[in-house]
């Protein structure tokens, strides 16, 4: 995924670690705000739809601050080989001020975007002339998506 992102952002799939490192910082920085309106909500939502991974291990429950050092300890977001996930896709959704859009075969087009919860979305409802980026989820890999036609 953070292959991905890096070669959406700057034509090359070489600085994926920068994108990744950048992620984890705006999940530090912006700690509270993230861990309240966006991560503790997807977190919630990825155990009711039985999504289990890592997210086993993180609480949604616990406060702020706690909830986001168990966050990177248990998903081990800030190791280089570690995959990324839907909350890093909101996270940088956030940062940049975009929406994401992921597109998988079970569940459709996927929306990413500051302020608002993931969520399956209906792609027709798109303004073309917003920016945004666009991948697609396959066999636990994210490639980018270079049109939507």
């Amino acid at each position: 995924m953070f292959r991905s992102f890096s070669y959406i952002i700057t034509g090359s799939e070489d600085q994926h670690s920068r994108v990744r490192d950048l992620i984890v910082e705006h999940i530090r920085f912006m700690g509270e705000l993230l861990w309240r309106n966006q991560i503790r909500p997807l977190l919630q939502h990825l155990r009711r739809i039985g999504v289990v991974r890592w997210v086993r291990n993180v609480s949604p429950e616990v406060e702020w601050d706690q909830g986001i050092q168990q966050y990177i300890a248990a998903s081990r977001m800030d190791r280089d080989s570690t995959w990324g996930s839907e909350v890093e896709i909101m996270v940088l959704a956030h940062l940049l001020d975009i929406p994401i859009y992921s597109y998988d075969t079970t569940h459709g087009w996927n929306r990413y975007a500051p302020g608002n919860v993931y969520g399956v979305f209906d792609l027709s409802q798109i303004d073309s002339l917003q920016m945004a980026m666009y991948i697609r989820h396959d066999n636990d890999h994210y490639n980018v998506i270079t049109s939507v036609q």
